[in-house]
């Protein structure tokens, strides 16, 4: 299992590397949760070098959160059991 986890965190350095590369040859950033939308951050996404490292590191990510997580917390995120605003859902157990 902890070569499982090892290699996602491999695949998630490797991608940050390329995401951190060419961000500086293309004289841009990653965009910000905590800044408004703005229209030029498109280029990010549209990129292929960046949107590729992304989707490898956010799969990554996901996965590495799946393996370590409680199963009833993988199937509760599985079957949409997180609120809107990013706060777990009560679970109600019988005793």
């Amino acid at each position: 299992m902890f070569q499982q986890i090892r290699e996602l965190l491999d695949l998630i350095t490797k991608s940050v590397d390329t995401l951190e590369q060419a961000c500086i040859e293309s004289k841009m950033g990653i965009p910000s949760l905590d800044e408004p939308f703005d229209p030029a951050h498109r280029a990010f996404w549209v990129n292929p070098v960046t949107a590729e490292a992304a989707a490898v590191a956010t799969a990554a990510a996901s996965h590495l959160g799946t393996v370590l997580s409680p199963p009833h917390t993988v199937l509760n995120h599985a079957v949409g059991g997180v609120s809107p605003i990013g706060l777990p859902i009560v679970e109600i157990t019988e005793e």
